[in-house]
């Protein structure tokens, strides 16, 4: 299991690659970090300032969300 994310996809029109005509496996990347609901935000601003996209948010009962720079930034701002 790995992620997608858009510059990947972006990537193949600018090469002149058929997005329909390339399979997932081809372009999928390391798959993003999972983290405790409870961790800091501080550890969540390190991975994503380590180059991680997004990460990854497990609760307590095991359902996943997703953090990304935005979120975090705007969280931070108050929005």
């Amino acid at each position: 299991v790995g992620a997608i994310i858009e510059e990947q996809v972006l990537d193949l029109v600018v090469n002149h690659k058929d997005p329909r005509q390339v399979s997932v496996r081809e372009i999928m990347r390391k798959p993003f970090p999972i983290v405790a609901a409870d961790v800091s935000i501080e550890e969540v601003a390190g991975l994503l300032k380590a180059g991680h996209p997004s990460v990854l948010v497990r609760d307590t009962v095991g359902n996943l969300g997703i953090l990304t720079k935005y979120d975090l930034v705007a969280q931070i701002a108050g929005k």
